[in-house]
């Protein structure tokens, strides 16, 4: 084959997997093994503490819920919060707040709070 056919190929298919959305998605699976394998290699990482976790699972929701799920992914795998989401009730509970938006992210409920408090 001519190196101008194999380039042409090359580039059709690199658009085709940028197109599908299936480059990037490879891209955050190779990062987040990367992280996992040194993280595996250095004992001394620490679980999240509590408000870590908290923070990280409001962001989690956030990233899910506007279809970032592979940043999610890596969020996960380098703040070693792998295992299964904290419960939407425990967040509520922990925060101190009522969870009027059920369906959106608690952050946004938060945000829309503080702006409505600083208008007052």
């Amino acid at each position: 084959m001519e190196t101008a056919n194999i380039d042409d190929l090359k580039t059709a298919v690199r658009g085709i997997l940028e197109n599908k959305g299936i480059l990037n998605e490879v891209k955050t699976k190779l990062r987040g093994e990367i992280f996992k394998s040194l993280q595996d290699e250095s004992d001394d990482k620490q679980p999240p503490n509590k408000e870590n976790a908290i923070i990280n699972e409001l962001i989690i929701e956030y990233l899910e819920f506007n279809n970032y799920r592979n940043t999610a992914s890596l969020l996960k795998t380098e703040s070693g919060q792998t295992g299964p989401q904290l419960p939407r009730s425990l967040l509520c509970e922990e925060l101190n707040i009522i969870d009027e938006t059920a369906n959106i992210p608690l952050l946004y409920g938060l945000i829309a709070y503080l702006q409505k408090q600083s208008r007052s």
